[in-house]
């Protein structure tokens, strides 16, 4: 299977998992992994960084908190021509990535081939890409007409079609302080979106023009004070369970009942169980620093996925990390690349 992964250095790369091989395994209960299977999961990257169509092998004696890896770090280029942060593979491995200084909508082969150039000058370059299997549907957010609008496209029909509009008058936020942060559709076709900066996510049921809060980003246990910045949400299927990444601020409470910026900036996974209001602290991280009077986890994430095991996958500014589902265990799927020499 395709792993899409586009950075931070103005490039997208097409990897590939290790044909044929056994993977590594990190974490308890892994010593008796003989043999893998390769099961295809689509782990949608809708932040910052990359989109992700991967595969993650298990075996029949690997325990809940074991985790297998074994992705190739040798990549094919697909491109350099200014693409932007956010991007989407389809059915076919053709990637759809926004083109930063034309402000357009590029659709690429796997192979390197731009098929197609969409709404040059025109196409909001932040917002999120989604695309949805099922339906052969491309998602991304749009304003247009002053509004916010949720819109999809497909092969078939190249012009815009909203499926959700008006979107910060219904739900009564403030338009300066709130965009598509995230976009994912599950198999069903219900369509959830984060709200930045209030860290909200909200879901539309198939057909249904009015919004369900279902999560409330303010709403964590951490023992820290919940400054978020909420910048990319994933959504695990089977049990409705949605992640948060956070790349907030720490604050320390004082004597007096203030709060003060204790400095640098952490990394936070949040879990919401399906009908849970507070958020479960899973991965609570900083980057390392010199000086850090606390005990840091070495995380720098972007972006994150779920796969459809349950694994937890984060895009950081210089690897790739997989989690089990607690956050107990985790390992480096990718901390390099290279490409293919032609």
């Amino acid at each position: 299977m395709i792993i899409a992964l586009g950075a931070l250095f103005g490039v997208i790369l097409k990897f590939q998992n290790h044909n044929g091989r056994s993977y590594d395994c990190v974490g308890a209960n892994c010593a008796d992994v003989s043999t893998t299977s390769g099961l295809p999961s689509n782990a949608t990257m809708n932040s910052m960084m990359p989109e992700h169509d991967t595969t993650i092998a298990t075996a029949s004696t690997l325990g809940a908190d074991c985790i297998p890896v074994g992705w190739n770090y040798k990549g094919d280029l697909i491109t350099t021509d200014q693409p932007y942060f956010h991007l989407t593979v389809d059915h076919d491995s053709n990637v759809y990535v926004a083109h930063e200084k034309l402000k357009s909508l590029d659709k690429w082969s796997s192979q390197g081939t731009l098929l197609k150039r969409l709404y040059q000058y025109q196409f909001d370059i932040d917002t999120p890409l989604f695309f949805h299997l099922s339906s052969q549907s491309l998602y991304f957010c749009q304003v247009w007409n002053r509004s916010l609008h949720i819109f999809k496209i497909t092969d078939d029909n190249w012009a815009p079609e909203s499926v959700i509009g008006d979107i910060i008058n219904k739900l009564g936020v403030n338009p300066s302080l709130n965009h598509c942060g995230g976009l994912y559709v599950n198999s069903a076709g219900d369509i959830f979106m984060l709200m930045t900066s209030s860290g909200a996510v909200y879901k539309w049921t198939v057909n249904s023009s009015s919004a369900i809060l279902v999560v409330d980003g303010s709403k964590i246990d951490s023992v820290r004070y919940p400054t978020t910045n909420i910048v990319a949400f994933a959504v695990y299927e089977p049990d409705n369970t949605i992640y948060l990444l956070d790349r907030g601020a720490s604050f320390q409470k004082t004597s007096n009942g203030s709060f003060v910026n204790v400095g640098y900036g952490f990394n936070r996974i949040l879990k919401y169980s399906n009908g849970s209001e507070l958020g479960e602290t899973i991965i609570d991280g900083t980057p390392l620093h010199m000086f850090s009077n606390t005990k840091a986890v070495d995380v720098d994430a972007y972006t994150i996925a779920v796969d459809q095991t349950g694994y937890v996958i984060l895009g950081e500014l210089h690897r790739v990390s997989i989690w089990s589902p607690d956050g107990k265990f985790h390992s480096t799927i990718m901390n390099k690349y290279r490409i293919h020499e032609s």
